[in-house]
């Protein structure tokens, strides 16, 4: 088995070379190994591990295991590491010397707490070191910060004395102390003055009002305000105390009072203002139809006097208008009940007088129609309606009159019955007439004689007033005469013209007696005035008691009846007298006398209900309309800010209801009014006549909510948010609370905070924001000309005043190519402020060489190297690089540089455009690299002769492309050289031109070969002569 032993000295990854130990079953002692003698000893540390034994069962398969020892900085010694950046992790070999570690400094910590009289932190405590002087003591002197409106105190002077400002004192040991400065804020006076306007909209100051008052400072002034007759005053703007000569100034309006008028339905009287005394003259009165004014009182009981004249405002007044009733007049229609159906028509009209608001209706005994031509004995009362009395006289009593009923018996003279006939007065009993006796009559020669003593009849149209008995009686005449009945202007019917007017055949009746009566014969026909009769030759016939039939055919001539046509228009009626279904469309149009200006006439209707409009145009017998008007509607429109929130319809007259108030955050609703300046106020209890705009008037919110909210600086709440409440555009102060539990030793942003109340609640809020006081941080940086290179941030103090040493630039990327001119710096550091210590750099120059530039050319055939020799950062800062030209070389391609020595970061960079750029740092080597360019080529030839003698019978040339590294030299073609078949020679040596022989398988550029031939003996002809 085998045991590692593992040394760390916690808080840094540092520990000691792996010691390992073989043991062995006895070095176990109940199974347990003990690593007693193990420990690493050195001055300065402390072994903090609790445990350094380890069981046969923590040993893996292959039998190893470990303990781990940990270490701690020992009490009255600290760690140093020179030129280590301290947010640096370091990493290293805990040996007797590494890390760096000493005795602690004889030295005294003083650490000053700062609080305000509430408890909450007023600054973040300051921690600072002091060393033995040359009397080897300690000695202390420490300057308090000063807040603006506070004293500073020393709360416990046991251990220090506190002056000018100042905590000193002199210590022999060493060790750590601390103070707690208090905060008292200043007592400053402040004065409170009283202005109160007059008359003329000025304020003036009452001076003998005028007061001291005494406050603290950063708290808000106290001013109250004073209670005088009359007068309000206006919102207190209380003032932070913040000076000597700070003044509240209060002011105070003249009240605005109104007199308001309830006229209890009368016409509207406008109500009136005044400021507090002013004299203003009572109204007159008020009107209302059917009433008589009695007065104004001051309240709703009519209690005590009325009031007139003038009144002194000292407060808002309401006037109550008193009303007696009047007597006034109120129509009466008499209808009498149609003959021939169950409607009712006009008799006449009448009018009666009652109080207003009165009840009253006819009895049978107080009706006093005007019956005219007709029976009263044929009707009986039927009913009358029961109506209130309006104040404007448009009631009308309706009374209803009913026709009575009688019987007509029909007889043979021989008192034999033939029939009974029973109807209203008035209704035509022709048919029933004719349809009892026509078979009675035998051809005309009977008439028909009553009870009464009238005179005899052939036919009975119209029921009489009264009961009758008819007995058959016979004539002596048997011709058959024809009575015609004309009415004047009936259509139906063949038409006459009859002294000037036009009459239409109604009807006729065949008779055969000797004589006819006119009482009889010339019945009443409803709604016609019998007018003249004529016989056949148009002599008019004189009717007595009878007449003697002396010709065919008689004429009887009725002319239209006239009738009462009343028309009530509210409180007026005008009666004509209208013939028979005449046209009155005339005398149907508007009424002149409207019941207001603006009412609207909707037309004449038949019921004093109006709910059935007359739609005839010609007179019945009596009519009686009633005049319907309507009240136009006006729109009133609500307006706020420049929007219609809302448009209402009102009847003209009536009074419009007051919508709510819309959204306006921030600002109260003082009410609506007519201009949009708002200056007037609308009244709406004034009846609305034409239509309207109204506009909303704001002010700025009075009141306004706010809350104060207690958190850290990450939104932790610290504690219960406080809620409250004051007047707009007054100021809000309030005090830091002193945090407790885990945020006790928090340090607050300020002892009080205020704002100034705005309308919109949601603005009003006020924070104290707590800091934790666990870190005091610092940022080191370093520069070039001011430029931040590198910066290390966020770095931890224990204590407000530190040494700082650098890092080494080599060791850093960022600094690669500069140097640092400081070896260290001494700061003060101070919570919730940045902490900046600042080195400064140098700039470091680097050498560039070039390798594998030798036999080349530059640019333009040049033969000198144009890239930089040096560079430094500031040739590649900024954006700035520096770009290398490229070599060219003959018979070569250049394929790019290679950086064989230094640091370019650029390593995706395009070897053909090579960039030092920024972050290259060191000194650079860069390698030109080349390849050979089979593309560039040269040209060899070499030529061929073939000779006879002296004689160059033929010349062949050979030519070859190689690259232009290659040597001057071509490929022999032999075929060249081969025989070329001259007749009678053969080849027979190859020679250069200098006859050397040609030998090998390459040939000069530019060479010249001979092939020279020889005769050959062996190509013979034959000869041959003649002799």
């Amino acid at each position: 088995m085998a045991v590692s032993l593992w040394f760390f000295l916690i808080f840094l990854i540092c520990h000691s070379p792996v010691e390992i130990i073989d043991l062995s079953d006895e070095d176990f002692v109940n199974n347990i190994y003990v690593a007693e003698n193990c420990e690493f000893v050195r001055e300065g540390i402390k072994l903090v591990t609790t445990e350094k034994s380890i069981s046969k069962e923590s040993f893996d398969d292959e039998g190893q295991a470990n303990i781990v020892f940990n270490y701690e900085i020992a009490d009255g010694y600290e760690l140093i590491m020179p030129k280590i950046n301290t947010r640096s992790i370091y990493v290293g070999e805990l040996t007797e010397d590494n890390p760096g570690i000493i005795p602690t400094e004889d030295k005294l910590v003083v650490t000053v707490k700062f609080s305000y009289e509430t408890g909450a932190m007023a600054l973040n405590s300051y921690t600072f070191e002091t060393t033995r002087n040359e009397n080897n003591e300690f000695l202390v002197d420490y300057e308090i910060p000063a807040i603006e409106g506070y004293t500073a105190e020393l709360l416990d002077e046991s251990n220090f004395q506190f002056t000018d400002n100042h905590i000193t004192g002199v210590f022999a040991e060493k060790g750590n102390l601390s103070a707690e400065i208090i905060y008292k804020a200043n007592p400053i006076n402040y004065t409170v003055k009283h202005f109160f306007e007059n008359d003329n909209g000025e304020y003036l100051e009452n001076k003998e009002l005028a007061e001291t008052k005494l406050g603290n400072f950063g708290e808000l002034t106290d001013a109250q305000s004073l209670s005088v007759a009359g007068y309000t005053p206006q919102s207190i703007i209380q003032t932070l105390i913040n000076k000597e000569d700070t003044v509240v100034e209060i002011k105070y309006d003249l009240n605005v009072y109104s007199l308001t008028y309830q006229t209890n339905g009368g016409s509207y009287v406008p109500r009136q203002t005044g400021k507090y005394m002013s004299e203003i003259t009572i109204a007159s009165g008020s009107t209302l139809a059917g009433y008589t004014f009695e007065g104004w009182y001051t309240n709703p009981e009519f209690e005590g006097d009325s009031v007139s004249g003038n009144l002194v405002l000292t407060d808002n007044v309401t006037l109550y208008a008193k009303w007696s009733a009047s007597s006034v007049n109120y129509n009466i229609v008499y209808l009498v009940e149609n003959a021939n159906d169950d409607g009712y028509s006009l008799l006449s009209t009448g009018q009666g007088t009652a109080r207003t608001g009165s009840s009253v209706t006819v009895t049978s005994q107080q009706a006093k129609p005007s019956w005219g031509s007709l029976p009263s004995k044929a009707f009986r009362f039927e009913r009358a309606t029961n109506e209130i009395v309006k104040a404007d006289g448009s009631s009308v009593v309706t009374v209803y009159y009913s026709r009575n009923e009688y019987t007509i018996t029909i007889k043979g003279n021989r008192n034999t019955t033939y029939g009974t006939i029973k109807a209203k007065y008035g209704s035509n009993i022709a048919d029933e007439w004719l349809s009892i006796t026509k078979s009675h009559t035998e051809n005309g020669t009977y008439a028909w004689e009553d009870n009464k003593g009238n005179p005899k009849l052939a036919v009975l149209d119209i029921m009489p007033s009264e009961d009758r008995t008819y007995t058959r009686t016979r004539n002596t005449s048997y011709k058959e005469e024809t009575i015609h009945y004309y009415l004047e202007g009936y259509a139906k019917g063949n038409q006459r013209n009859f002294d000037g007017k036009t009459f239409g055949e109604y009807t006729s009746v065949d008779v055969r007696y000797n004589y006819f009566t006119e009482s009889e014969e010339f019945f009443d026909i409803d709604g016609y005035d019998q007018y003249k009769a004529t016989d056949s030759r148009g002599k008019n016939v004189n009717f007595g008691s009878s007449s003697n039939i002396s010709s065919g055919d008689y004429y009887f001539y009725y002319t239209r009846a006239e009738y009462t046509l009343s028309l009530i228009n509210v409180n007026d009626r005008i009666d004509y007298k209208v013939p028979y279904t005449e046209d009155i469309s005339d005398k149907l149009v508007e009424p002149k006398n409207k019941p207001t200006n603006d009412s609207v006439f909707e037309g004449w209707y038949i019921d004093q209900g109006l709910t059935e409009k007359f739609t005839e145009t010609t007179m019945p017998k009596g009519l009686v309309l009633y005049a319907k008007w309507s009240a136009p509607s006006y729109d009133v429109k609500f307006v706020s800010d420049g929007v219609v929130v809302e448009t209402r319809p009102v009847i003209s007259g009536k009074t419009v209801d007051m919508i709510n108030a819309p959204e306006n955050p921030g600002y109260d609703f003082d009410g609506w009014f007519v201009d949009e300046e708002c200056t007037q106020l609308y009244d709406f209890a004034e009846p609305v006549k034409e239509s309207k705009v109204l506009y909303a008037g704001w002010s700025k919110r009075q009141m306004a909510d706010y809350v104060v909210k207690y958190v850290t600086e990450t939104g932790e709440q610290v504690a219960e948010s406080k809620y409250g409440s004051g007047k707009v555009e007054t100021t809000i102060v309030e005090k830091a609370v002193k945090p407790e539990g885990k945020f006790a030793e928090y340090t607050v942003d300020a002892p009080s905070k205020s704002i100034v109340l705005s309308t919109n609640s949601n603005e009003n809020v006020i924070t104290f924001t707590y800091y934790a006081t666990a870190e005091l941080t610092y940022d080191v940086i370093y520069t070039y000309e001011g430029k931040i290179i590198y910066s290390v941030v966020d770095n931890i103090s224990d204590v407000n005043r530190i040494k700082v040493y650098p890092v080494l630039a080599s060791e850093i990327e960022a600094l690669q190519g500069y140097s640092i001119n400081e070896s260290f710096k001494w700061a003060d550091l101070y919570y919730g402020q940045d902490n900046i210590i600042e080195f400064t750099l140098n700039v470091s120059n680097f050498e560039i060489d070039y390798k594998n530039v030798e036999d080349v050319t530059w640019k333009n055939g040049d033969l000198v190297n144009p890239n930089p020799e040096s560079y430094s950062i500031k040739d590649i800062s900024d954006g700035k690089v520096i770009t290398l030209v490229n070599p060219e070389k003959r018979g070569y391609s250049f394929t790019g540089w290679t950086l064989t020595k230094g640091t370019n970061p650029d390593a995706t960079h395009d070897p053909m455009n090579t960039v030092i750029s920024e972050g290259s740092y060191g000194n650079l080597e860069f390698t030109a690299n080349f390849v050979i360019d089979e593309s560039q080529t040269k040209e060899l030839n070499y030529t061929v002769k073939h000779v006879i003698g002296e004689e160059v019978q033929e010349t062949l040339t050979e030519t070859q492309k190689v690259q232009v590294l290659q040597p001057d030299t071509l490929t022999r073609n032999t075929e060249l050289e081969a025989d070329r078949g001259y007749k009678g020679y053969k080849k027979s040596t190859v020679t250069y031109e200098n006859g050397e022989a040609v030998e090998g398988e390459t040939i000069a550029n530019g060479a010249v070969i001979v092939v020279n031939y020889d005769v050959d003996a062996e190509q013979t002809k034959d000869l041959s002569y003649t002799v």
